[in-house]
């Protein structure tokens, strides 16, 4: 990675780190949205953590 794209993504970081900056808090934002909806769809019926979860289960015969 070249110096001025280390410049960008260390400029990116301090503007998600700032809460008073108003860019910061809309990537904040987006990527909780993001985080939410992902574990949703991971823990729902068939999604990838319940279908490992019962995988195990199944395997220490607890289910």
């Amino acid at each position: 990675m070249g110096k001025g794209r280390v410049l960008q993504v260390g400029s990116l970081v301090r503007k998600i780190m700032i809460k008073e900056d108003e860019e910061g808090r809309k990537i904040r934002s987006k990527a909780e949205e993001e985080v939410r909806v992902s574990s949703e769809r991971a823990w729902a019926l068939g999604g990838s953590s319940h279908s490992s979860l019962l995988e195990w289960a199944k395997q220490c015969h607890l289910v």
